[in-house]
């Protein structure tokens, strides 16, 4: 991966492409997130969703919350894939269960719009509640959740309230970077 973490960083992203491919090949999640990336933003290569979709899927798969969250905005917003609003439920949830505030604040808006799921602001309040939690990765968290609890009574937003504190992840993913300083 440092070969192809350099290559990215230095803005050479066809050499990173190069690099990432045998490895995201090979089965590695990380490279796998790297390739849907440079897919999705178009870098060394044409913008291609469907293609950025197939490798956050590979990743997501094998767990990384990351890929995850990705995978559940393309299916949100018809990106690359055909729109499914309950298939991103799923991918959300994967990523909220590992603590990714991204996946999180996405359960929040499927909750909170109930399309294609059934609208549930408690559901909504508590997600967004947790997302709110890393003020940094979902800064609207915070706002969403004050809106979605003047549409609830006293009781839901108790209730909001109760699952956020009793909410734990299903496994902790520590924050990490696809190019960590030192050796890979």
């Amino acid at each position: 991966m440092t070969a192809a973490c350099n290559a990215y960083i230095g803005k050479d992203y066809k050499s990173a492409l190069k690099e990432l491919s045998p490895l995201a090949e090979g089965g590695n999640a990380d490279a796998q997130l790297a390739m849907g990336w440079l897919y999705d933003a178009g870098l060394g290569v044409d913008h291609a969703p469907a293609t950025a979709a197939k490798w956050y899927e590979k990743a997501a798969r094998q767990g990384d919350d990351r890929a995850q969250q990705y995978l559940g905005t393309m299916y949100a917003t018809g990106d690359g894939v055909t729109k499914d609003l309950k298939t991103a439920e799923r991918w959300f949830r994967l990523s909220a269960d590992q603590n990714n505030p991204g996946g999180q604040f996405g359960l929040g808006v499927i909750y909170r719009d109930g399309v294609e799921v059934p609208r549930d602001l408690v559901a909504a309040y508590k997600w967004f509640g947790l997302a709110a939690r890393s003020n940094a990765a979902t800064p609207e968290a915070g706002v969403d959740q004050s809106a979605v609890a003047r549409s609830m009574t006293p009781d839901q937003i108790a209730a909001g309230n109760a699952g956020i504190a009793a909410w734990k992840p299903k496994k902790q993913t520590e924050p990490r970077n696809i190019c960590p300083s030192g050796d890979d």
